[in-house]
């Protein structure tokens, strides 16, 4: 709405001066609006306080409570329940003597009250209470805010845990602490505005305790209540609310931490009215000032104007009159002075003098204007932007040489055309209303593309991106308007590839939880990327300087960052730390800060770097570390237990060996002594049997002496050396054909087969190998075994080939095991542990060993052996 003024210069003086009453009155309402804020401040603080005040108040007595509770735990009236009476006597005396307890008792494991300073005529279970489970479950303190079943009051509830000498519980002892006293002892010891409220509340909006009017309150619940969502939905804080009572007051309210196994908290109002009363009297007094003011300036402002200004405005509007009228010669005929309306009358005068010369001045002006229009010509013509002109029909009257190279059109193609030839097809209804809107606004000059980005049409229907300007003249009685151009396809190129630059780093930092940072070395302020941000757990638009960064470090780390950029900033001396830090969340990480000193002459003018979270994988080092160390100290204890299993082994084996060795040489020596002494007596079916009981026996022996071999393959020390295997080969397989001379066979050793090793028990696998070979051999015309080897994926793969009696693949899982025969002893005799031999030995030297054969067409014996076998314990 207008503001209408009189039509007088002295009524408008009057209103000037009341107007300007208007400052004062806005900076008196302001000033008492900044006092009530600071009265809402301090209101809030003071209840925050109020409330952390109580809060630590009942954290002392709880603290208190809880040494009680820790020597009632030690009385044998309390550990024994058959001294019930006593019990209840004594507590009743602790009862007496701390007036903010409401009871005390002993229950047992069910929950029963076994004893209680308030007597109760019916049995009492508090098994169900929450707080006596968690006792029983933690074996520590639990508390809970409730109506004592007891007493029938509300309570603060602590139990602890009775434990016997074996460790197990075998009750708990609890205190119930009157919050009505609690509340009293408190406001007695602290100063409460007029109306103030105190109280203790659950999560669930249920009243514990209150002041003042406690019994009206206690034991409500009022969980839809305004006070009740806001508490329980922020926690911690402060809020401008109606009260429980409906009261507008300011509040402050916290949880009760000191009862961390509860959800309870503890509010406190003030009301609005109390606190905002100095106040409002205070901007009454002074608004009834102000209107006095105002109505003294207002009549001076009145009674003064005729003097001062009316009759010097008369002057000035008869000499415009005269001017108006064609008289050239009109003057004001008021002294030039200082004043407003001196002034006034100057340039008046001075603007009458100027008329009488005007009429040269227009010739002066043509020309001039003919020498600028050709001076426009060449300017168009030279510039190395588009320049176009269109007139109020948005047809084109100005096309110069650079809008020609950039569209692709020739001047007379496009002159007398409309603008849409040169736009998408999309933007000409748009673009058309955007020149009529500008045609009416009142400034003559607009940047273009502001808010959407504009786009050109080529001769060929390419379309690209422009920038533009545009401007305004009359020209004739019509607007003309024209638009500067230019063609910024390369600059949107280049825009973006950084885009997409930026957006490759920013992602490639997230994934690293990499950023960079630097810092200004004179000034100390500093800046960093979000990633940097974030693992400080802080804003990206935080402020940042050396002096914040450090303070996210303590102890020995910050002692380190601190001298790297004392050594930085001083001696230019890079730097590459892991550090430990303190976000402002509170959360603890590892980090990797790299700095790169940056000098100007000789002087470090800043330092950049970069910032990473290494704190998985400081995690999965310190895992991998307690893992090695878990390893190590298994292996010891596996070591020791097999290094005493073998003992007890070797001590077994040599045990059997001796306790069987000897009925066996007993049963072999009574058979030849019968067959030497009774072969008179005894027919050739007694002597055949004699015969297999001397053969049993030997063949027993055999596989006694086959298992001691093996146990001692086992068990035995290994020497690493490196072994010729080609040359063991031919050792044994001379020995071989020395021992059984009736025997040939073709025999093929592949030359120069080296390995490292243990020289004794690699000359026992080659002879259990060879021997076999040699063995099933034994019934083909022409044997032939075969010692080489062969690279398989790098690893060298040892074979013992020969073409007997073979075997089936579908037993080959069984040839390794000891005693396992795929023949019978009367076709190749042996005991079955030769191969299961070959196999330990194998294993020892970190390798593996498999068979290949088709039954009667021989065998293929493969293994391989580790360059560096490992060292089983003996």
């Amino acid at each position: 709405m207008a503001i209408v003024l009189p039509a007088g210069l002295r009524g408008r003086l009057v209103a000037l001066v009341l107007l300007a009453v208007v400052p004062a009155f806005g900076l008196i309402v302001y000033n008492a609006v900044e006092q009530r804020t600071a009265v809402a401040l301090n209101a809030r603080n003071d209840t925050l306080a109020l409330a952390q005040l109580v809060a630590a108040e009942q954290g002392r007595i709880i603290a208190s409570t809880h040494q009680q509770l820790r020597s009632l735990t030690q009385l044998p009236i309390v550990r024994r329940p058959a001294w019930h009476e006593l019990c209840a006597q004594t507590l009743a005396q602790v009862l007496k003597q701390h007036a903010q307890y409401i009871n005390v008792g002993v229950i047992d494991p069910s929950g029963d009250v076994r004893c209680s300073a308030v007597p109760s005529n019916q049995r009492v279970n508090l098994g169900d209470r929450p707080y006596i489970r968690r006792t029983f479950e933690t074996r520590d303190f639990a508390s809970s805010y409730q109506i004592g079943r007891i007493t029938g009051k509300p309570t603060l509830s602590i139990a602890y845990p009775i434990i016997d000498d074996t460790g197990q519980v075998e009750g708990a002892v609890f205190i119930a602490l009157n919050l009505v006293v609690l509340f009293d002892d408190l406001i007695r010891t602290v100063s409460l505005p007029e109306g103030t409220t105190l109280t203790i509340l659950n999560s669930e909006g249920a009243i514990l305790a209150r002041h003042p009017d406690a019994p009206a309150w206690v034991g409500k619940s009022l969980p839809e209540t305004e006070l009740v969502r806001t508490i329980v939905a922020q926690r911690e804080g402060t809020a401008e609310l109606a009260g429980l009572d409906g009261v507008e007051k300011f509040y402050a309210f916290l949880p009760l931490r000191v009862v961390p196994d509860i959800n309870a908290y503890i509010s406190v109002g003030i009301p609005r009215e109390i606190m905002f009363a100095p106040v409002n009297s205070a901007l009454a007094r002074s608004l009834a000032w102000l209107a006095v003011i105002a109505t003294l300036a207002g009549a001076a402002a009145w009674f003064g104007a005729r003097t001062l200004v009316l009759r010097p405005v008369s002057a000035l509007m008869t000499a415009v009159t005269r001017l108006g009228r064609g008289d050239l010669s009109a003057r004001t005929g008021l002294a030039h002075d200082s004043g407003e309306l001196g002034q006034l009358a100057y340039r008046f005068d001075e603007m009458a003098d100027a008329l009488e010369g005007s009429q040269t001045l227009l010739y002066l002006t043509e020309a001039e204007r003919r020498i600028g229009a050709a001076r426009f010509e060449n300017i168009v013509n030279a510039a190395a932007d588009a320049i176009i002109s269109i007139d109020a029909g948005q047809r084109v009257v100005l096309f110069n040489p650079s809008a020609e190279q950039i569209f692709g059109y020739r001047a007379n193609e496009v002159l007398g055309q409309p603008l849409d030839l040169l736009l998408p097809v999309r933007f000409c209804e748009a673009h058309r209303r955007h020149v009529q809107g500008f045609g009416h606004a009142p400034e003559t000059g607009r940047h273009m593309g502001e808010r959407e980005e504009l786009t050109g049409r080529r001769k060929d229907g390419a379309e690209f991106p422009v920038e533009a300007t545009i401007s305004k003249v009359a020209a004739d009685g019509q607007s003309v308007y024209t638009a500067i151009l230019r063609d910024i396809t390369a600059r949107k190129r280049a825009e973006q590839a950084i885009r997409e630059k930026d957006r490759l780093l920013t992602t490639v930092g997230t994934m690293a939880k990499v950023g960079g940072w630097e810092f200004d070395a004179r000034t100390r302020k500093g800046i960093w990327t979000e990633e940097v941000a974030r693992i400080h757990d802080m804003d990206p638009k935080d402020e940042t300087t050396v002096e914040i960064g450090l303070r996210f470090f303590q102890g020995e780390s910050r002692k380190k960052i601190e001298a790297a950029i004392k050594g930085a900033m001083e001696n230019a001396r890079p730097y590459d730390l892991e550090l430990e830090m303190t976000t402002a969340k509170g959360n603890h990480k590892w980090v990797r800060t790299i700095g790169q000193p940056v000098k100007e002459g000789d002087a470090v003018v800043k330092i950049w770097g970069s910032f990473q979270d290494i704190t998985e994988r400081k995690h999965a080092e310190n895992q991998i570390r307690q893992l090695n160390m878990d390893l190590e100290e298994r292996v010891r204890q596996r070591t020791a237990e097999l290094e005493v299993a073998n003992k007890e082994l070797e001590s077994f084996s040599y045990s059997v060996s001796h306790d069987l060795r000897a009925p066996l040489r007993g049963i072999d020596g009574f058979s030849q002594a019968l067959m030497e002494d009774y072969a008179d007596k005894l027919g050739d079916q007694g002597k055949g049997y004699l015969q297999r009981v001397r053969a049993a026996s030997q063949r027993m022996a055999e596989l006694i002496d086959d298992m001691l071999k093996l146990a001692r393959v086992t068990r035995a020390p290994m020497q690493h050396e490196p072994v010729d295997l080609s040359t063991l080969a031919h050792s044994i397989v001379a020995e071989l054909q020395r021992t059984q001379p009736h025997r040939s066979a073709d025999v093929a050793i592949e030359p120069g087969l080296n390995a490292s090793g243990d020289p004794r028990l690699l000359r026992v696998l080659l002879d259990n190998l060879l021997v076999n070979a040699w063995k099933f051999t034994g019934k083909q015309l022409h044997p032939k075994i075969e010692f080489g080897a062969h690279h398989n994926n790098g690893t060298l793969v040892y074979f013992v080939r020969d073409n007997g009696a073979g075997f089936d693949m579908k037993y080959a899982h069984k040839l390794f095991g000891a005693f396992q025969r795929l023949h019978t002893i009367a076709e190749f005799p042996g005991t079955g542990i030769g191969l299961a031999t070959v196999q330990r030995i194998v294993h020892r030297h970190g390798g593996r060993a498999w068979a290949e054969g088709t039954e009667g067409h021989g065998a293929t014996f493969f293994f391989t052996l580790s360059p560096e076998p490992a060292q089983t314990p003996a």
